[in-house]
């Protein structure tokens, strides 16, 4: 029940106003509610305990991706020394791919990439990526390797889909689309 582990999690706080885990959950609940301003009062909550971890951070970089605070997630990046290099420089990909600037976006994600060549987040965004720029055969490349990592990843099943969609194939797209929704 989500509203009761929301209300357990809160009068954890209650009692304990230094539960790093009851503020990151509640962040994260608020994250995905949309609710940015609450997200991002429970991580300065953590900031003030000065318990900064690989979760919280990751957090802070999905948040300002959100917010569309794509020169704040480059300028932390770029002394970004928590979490790990591959995912730093998905986060900055993600972030120049906001602003436009696909050529940094994909050398940013060529960059992770050789650091982690399975890393599927990076692949999935690096093929939303190359769908913006209507380049599918590149698409379809990193979806066929998510796939054949996780045949039941969501985003890769919806990029596949998309994809199919754009090519005029319906009937296949929709069974892409339903495994994929059935997935998320």
């Amino acid at each position: 029940n989500f509203k009761a582990a929301t209300a357990d999690l809160k009068t954890a706080l209650l009692k304990d106003n230094n539960n790093v885990k009851a503020q990151l959950k509640l962040a994260e609940v608020a994250y995905r509610l949309g609710d940015y301003s609450a997200a991002q009062d429970y991580l300065s909550a953590i900031e003030k305990i000065g318990i900064i971890n690989d979760e919280s951070k990751i957090l802070s970089y999905r948040l300002m991706l959100a917010q569309g605070k794509f020169d704040a997630v480059i300028k932390a990046g770029e002394s970004e020394k928590v979490i790990s290099e591959s995912m730093k420089l998905s986060f900055m990909a993600q972030a120049f791919n906001g602003l436009g600037q696909y050529d940094r976006a994909f050398d940013a994600f060529g960059r992770g990439l050789s650091i982690d060549p399975k890393n599927i987040d990076i692949l999935n965004e690096r093929g939303k990526t190359f769908i913006v720029k209507e380049d599918y055969p590149s698409a379809e490349k990193d979806i066929n390797a998510i796939l054949g990592m996780n045949p039941d990843n969501a985003v890769a099943l919806y990029q596949q889909g998309l994809i199919k969609v754009i090519r005029g194939d319906i009937a296949s797209a929709k069974a892409s689309l339903e495994k994929s929704a059935a997935g998320a």
